[in-house]
């Protein structure tokens, strides 16, 4: 089922791809199809050639592009501080043994993150991670033993390593182990599964909420950072050489994916020692992303709601405002510092800067 482009995000998708590091993009597509489902609809410009406001929002885009070309062409993500392990062995594993989908877990944690304009990649190889401060790992039920030794290396050399429920649940052979985890050392141990739809974690950061099951656990040298509403650890830290291993009894990705409410992640931020590099304070979804250019930074800002409000931007490293590279149009600019900007957006409202 298509959706009709409203007014502002052509504009907003545009930049979104040149926020995330893309290095051309390609619209699709310049007239209406003429045959199909799609006939007459959803082209940039009119059957007959005329202009449309996607066609106006496409060319000042490009202008201002244009207007810094080299500065563009230069530009590259950010070094990410975070990164998401994605275990091809646990996809396996869960489709095959649950009703739950591993995607809808990605999709969760990935959708979370990026909801917080935390910046992250997706990883699969695990012996190369201490360029990452912190790993998460969600329904991480095979991890193969190698990898295990690759984590608990991490860890121990300063790594983060957040693991949801059902770490290491599972031998190489796919057969549920014995004792889970089957990775010693980390003072937890499963004792049960329960399913359920919502899974609520007490916490001195705040309520953790996940779903599909919680799975009660015992402590054997863990510290319980938070609890199930009875009072039973459910959330485990431990340290291990100069790293942290954090464990969380149920699944906060699943909840997330239909569910990213903003404390509820700012929660598991906490937790595990999470900061974005750019903070937004807004009570619309509003998110922030940044691009190196050489010494200077390029800001985006984008307002993901149908309704104009106002956003606070928490700049990195007190920098400043140098120029604008653009704004759209019913977007303003209602005050700078160093270290912050005040705007004004309107729906589906885009703010570039580059700061120094």
């Amino acid at each position: 089922m298509h959706e009709n482009l409203l007014p502002g995000e052509m504009r907003l998708n545009l930049w979104t791809t040149i926020a995330h590091g893309a290095a051309s993009v390609s619209p699709w597509q310049f007239k209406p199809e003429r045959i199909g489902p799609e006939a007459g609809g959803w082209g940039t410009v009119q059957m007959d050639g005329t202009p449309t406001y996607r066609s106006e929002e496409l060319a000042a885009f490009v202008d201002d592009i244009r207007r810094n070309e080299t500065l563009w062409a230069n530009a590259r993500p950010v070094a990410s501080n975070t990164a998401i392990l994605f275990s091809a062995e646990s996809s396996v594993t869960v489709s095959s043994l649950s009703p739950f989908a591993y995607g809808d877990a990605m999709q969760g944690v990935v959708a979370a993150l990026w909801a917080a304009s935390i910046q992250f990649d997706i990883v699969r190889d695990t012996s190369a991670l201490l360029r990452y401060k912190t790993v998460y790992l969600p329904m991480p039920w095979l991890i193969p033993t190698a990898d295990l030794r690759n984590l608990r290396s991490y860890v121990e050399d300063g790594g983060t390593v957040c693991a949801e429920a059902g770490f290491a649940s599972h031998d190489d052979n796919g057969w549920l182990a014995p004792v889970v985890p089957r990775l010693q050392g980390l003072g937890y141990r499963e004792r049960d599964i329960l399913a359920t739809t919502e899974g609520r974690i007490v916490t001195s950061a705040g309520m953790l909420y996940g779903s599909g099951e919680v799975r009660p656990i015992s402590l054997d040298g863990a510290e319980a950072i938070g609890h199930w509403p009875d009072g039973s650890p459910a959330a485990t830290s431990r340290a291990i050489g100069k790293g942290r291993f954090i464990y969380v009894g149920t699944y906060p990705s699943l909840y997330w994916r239909t569910a990213a409410t903003s404390a509820g992640v700012a929660t598991f931020l906490a937790l595990a020692g999470i900061t974005p590099d750019v903070t937004v304070l807004s009570n619309l979804p509003v998110t922030a992303r940044l691009l190196a250019a050489g010494s200077d930074r390029i800001v985006f800002v984008f307002n993901h709601a149908r309704e104009a409000g106002t956003a606070r931007v928490l700049l990195p490293l007190d920098r400043k405002v140098a120029q604008w590279l653009s704004r759209s149009p019913g977007s303003s600019c209602v005050g700078t510092s160093s270290g912050q900007i005040d705007l004004q957006l309107e729906a589906k409202g885009v703010a570039v800067a580059l700061l120094n």
